[in-house]
């Protein structure tokens, strides 16, 4: 990640650039003993959570895991779901999220079909999907006040 990153500031940006966890993104335990160090100081941790994941789905976990990297680094969840077309997986990520200062991003936004699956809307008016997309669109809004 070091070669790549090097790579990209060689162009002279200065971006915010995401570095992934280990399986899918998804394993945060050895994300701090190897970040990069970038010289522009603005490198982020990515990590991705679905209820289906194999590492890291429990409050426990993002705490024991998420935490630590957080205190150094801003966190974005590039992605989150659940693959039973509800809701309540990623509420209680979000919940977490928000109380821990980490920010996310629902899977996906295409129309793919509601159901039993990671879609939020249902068309590309952006009618979301009963369930899944209906509890993402609630929880941002309730964010809002």
């Amino acid at each position: 990640m070091q070669d790549d990153l090097n790579a990209v500031r060689a162009t002279g940006t200065t971006n915010v650039v995401m570095v992934g966890a280990e399986q899918f993104a998804n394993d945060a335990s050895n994300w701090l003993a190897n970040v990069p160090t970038d010289p522009a100081g603005q490198l982020a941790m990515s990590f991705h959570v679905y209820d289906f994941n194999d590492v890291c789905v429990t409050a426990s976990c993002w705490s024991g895991e998420l935490l630590p990297i957080a205190a150094k680094y801003p966190i974005i969840s590039g992605e989150i779901g659940e693959s039973d077309g509800a809701a309540s997986f990623i509420d209680a990520y979000m919940d977490w999220a928000d109380a821990n200062g980490v920010s996310y991003l629902a899977w996906t936004w295409d129309t793919w079909g509601c159901g039993d699956a990671a879609v939020l809307i249902s068309d590309y008016s952006g009618t979301a999907c009963p369930g899944y997309g209906a509890g993402y669109q609630a929880h941002l809004a309730a964010l809002t006040g």
